[in-house]
């Protein structure tokens, strides 16, 4: 195995001696008592009579940091003691670094079991956005405790336990219990901090939603809580009606499209059907319930024997090393997880599926992307076989910010990319040009979901019906909130809001829409689970402010005048469909706006990207009082990054390309 992680200043591996970038850290107390909290719970256990003074409590989480704010208790973010750009300035370097060393142990495996190497199967590679995960998520956390413990040189920390040290990991390898507890006791000693544990917290909702519609959160779930509420509906009705779909209306002699059903993936299927294909999903190759595999064969055998080996070798374990403290205890049982479970079963699913498809052929397979074990089996699969790969775009971020990943995902494991506009291509050809890697070619061909949502929006048929659930008259003036996720922060890239600063920036917002009482604010939580404390303090706190949660995005969009959207993807693109005024925020220090999207941006919506010149431009906006409709909206950043031609036919293009994707690949 060869790799190398070199020590950088926004990548450090050796115990922090300064900070970051300079950083100048809040004054607090000489050597301070500090109580880390993570839940509501956590932070009530303070105001208890027995509790132990502290100087102050560090909000770890939203839901910390709100509960504090409606209790109205000082709180610092652990963010207040680190420049955050550390982490804008190390997304390109720590993705180059992965790169070496997923491609090292998918080498590994190949020299230990050749018959990968034939068929050029590599579970790490396709395992990889998980793992960045794993590796970014200590990271992170490693780094952001460092910065605290040279920045107040701690007397004491108090941190509480866990519920149970069991834990279930799944094929997301995701951290369901906190991290920050993990890493803590590691940093013990060579930071010499006086570490104290309390006893566990009952957690608690915090809102009113049953616990039983939050526990036990699946990957379905995760991939469900990303989806708009129509979608939803209609992935379930494809679900129900997909077998005689797929089979029963067969025309036969047509070329075979199998595909996994999704975002903009299931409309142009089903024009691609009207064009003469014949569907075939992924679950009538894998089903989605396929379980791991139980048996033990030659290879996981192998595995079993060449784990200790790996599992000894420094190269293999570099990555979980930063700041001074050796994190492979963490991520370890994840790695085994991957190495005893996730490897053998993907084998195993890719022998499945490469045996179904020389018995039927599928010419090309299609997907939004993948993101189970089976869809990457599949994948793999196809590959071997020379059948042709496609994702398609899945939301509106990507392009007209920097998005990395992509790199090592969507464009590395397949061979051609349906995106949504000219802008969009542009920025993956030059990424794709700086590689090298073989990455998938760039087609754009708009969102077929952007059409769709435009026949609804353009009439407006439902904003008085809108404006009544809502109790509002039609004289209010109604502007919507459209938040970002701040939860599913979980990697190194440019692309996303850190969980408790995000909630401070929005309680900062909602002071100031407050100050205008004669106008009426929406609030539609993101929805994501740990649950957004968001609405919670809106009730509280926010007479003219409302939250929802059973409105469509696409309802708000007919029933408002105007919308405020703190990122520049998808709801954006949705709110680009009207001619009605926008306020946008994109956060320069945590998301990198390009600059042909900024100056296409700027035609159409009121954009900021400082904290300051966002308060600046919504106090300026909101007592000029102009809510009409833009006689003449400008439509250029919505083309180049959403609807590719403005035509409403994204679909009948998707289906088009497909069709001479098919015609290029030569013959079997």
């Amino acid at each position: 195995m060869k790799n190398e992680f070199q020590q950088t200043d926004c990548l450090p591996k050796n115990k922090l001696e300064r900070h970051y970038n300079n950083w100048i850290p809040p004054k607090l107390p000489a050597n301070p008592t500090l109580a880390l909290c993570e839940t509501e719970a956590e932070v009530d256990y303070f105001f208890k009579p027995t509790a132990p003074d502290i100087n102050m409590i560090i909000a770890l989480t939203p839901q910390a940091a709100a509960h504090c704010y409606l209790k109205d208790t000082p709180y610092l973010k652990i963010e207040d003691f680190f420049d955050v750009t550390a982490f804008w300035h190390g997304d390109e370097p720590m993705l180059a670094l992965q790169k070496q060393w997923v491609e090292s142990v998918d080498n590994f495996l190949w020299d230990i079991y050749p018959p990968w190497r034939e068929v050029k199967f590599q579970p790490t590679g396709a395992s990889f956005f998980f793992l960045k995960i794993v590796i970014d998520m200590l990271f992170k956390t490693v780094f952001e405790l460092s910065h605290l413990f040279i920045s107040t040189h701690p007397k004491k920390i108090y941190y509480f336990a866990d519920k149970t040290s069991d834990e279930e990991i799944d094929e997301t390898l995701f951290f369901k219990e906190s991290i920050y507890k993990r890493i803590l006791l590691l940093c013990k000693n060579i930071y010499m901090v006086n570490i104290e544990e309390l006893p566990f917290q009952t957690k608690e909702c915090s809102t009113s939603e049953p616990l039983k519609k939050v526990c036990h959160y699946t990957l379905r779930d995760h991939v469900l809580a990303l989806l708009p509420p129509n979608l939803i509906k209609y992935l379930r009705w494809m679900k129900k009606n997909i077998r005689s779909f797929s089979k029963t209306d067969f025309i036969k002699g047509g070329p075979i499209l199998l595909y996994q059903p999704g975002y903009d993936v299931s409309t142009a299927a089903e024009y691609a059907h009207k064009m003469g294909f014949q569907l075939q999903t992924f679950n009538e190759i894998l089903p989605s319930d396929a379980k791991y595999i139980q048996d033990v064969s030659d290879f996981n055998l192998l595995l079993s024997k060449t784990w200790e080996q790996i599992s000894s070798y420094q190269v293999f374990r570099e990555p979980f090393y930063w700041c001074g403290i050796d994190m492979f205890s963490v991520a370890e049982s994840r790695l085994r997880f991957l190495w005893f479970a996730m490897i053998p079963a993907m084998w195993d699913m890719f022998n499945q599926a490469r045996s179904r498809f020389e018995q039927k052929r599928p010419n090309i397979v299609m997907i939004y992307t993948p993101w189970e074990i089976r869809h990457h089996a599949i994948f793999q699969a196809a590959r071997s076989l020379k059948i042709p790969i496609v994702t398609y775009q899945h939301g509106g971020f990507e392009g007209n910010c920097e998005y990395t990943t992509y790199d090592l995902t969507d464009m590395k494991q397949s061979d051609f990319r349906l995106v949504y506009g000219d802008g969009i291509a542009t920025y993956l050809k030059e990424r794709k040009a700086r590689s090298d890697e073989s990455l998938a070619k760039v087609i754009p061909v708009g969102s077929t979901r952007l059409d769709t949502l435009r026949l609804t929006i353009e009439k407006e048929k439902n904003r008085d019906y809108v404006r009544r659930q809502l109790n509002i008259s039609d004289s209010k003036i109604l502007i919507a909130y459209l938040p970002t996720s701040y939860q599913y922060n979980w990697y190194m890239a440019r692309e996303a809001y850190w969980g408790v600063p995000y909630m401070q920036f929005l309680i900062d917002t909602f002071e100031i829409l407050h100050e205008f009482p004669q106008l009426h604010f929406i609030y539609k939580p993101f929805p994501e689970y740990p649950l957004d404390p968001m609405p919670k303090i809106i009730a509280t706190r926010f007479q003219n402010c409302q939250s929802v949660s059973d409105i469509s995005v696409s309802l708000l969009l007919q029933a408002s005048d105007a919308f405020i959207i703190d990122i520049p993807s998808t709801f954006l693109l949705e709110a680009l469909l009207t001619s009605k005024p926008i306020v946008v925020y994109s956060d320069s220090r945590f998301i990198a706006l390009r600059p042909e999207a900024r100056a296409l941006l700027i035609k159409r919506v009121i954009l900021s990207e400082t904290p300051d010149d966002f308060i600046r431009q919504l106090r300026l906006f909101l007592n000029q009082g102009n809510f009409e409709k833009l006689e003449h909206a400008n439509r250029e950043f919505l083309r180049a990054y959403g609807a590719f031609k403005d035509d409403g036919n994204s679909a009948q293009r998707a289906a088009i390309a497909l069709k001479e994707i098919i015609q290029e690949i030569p013959k079997k």
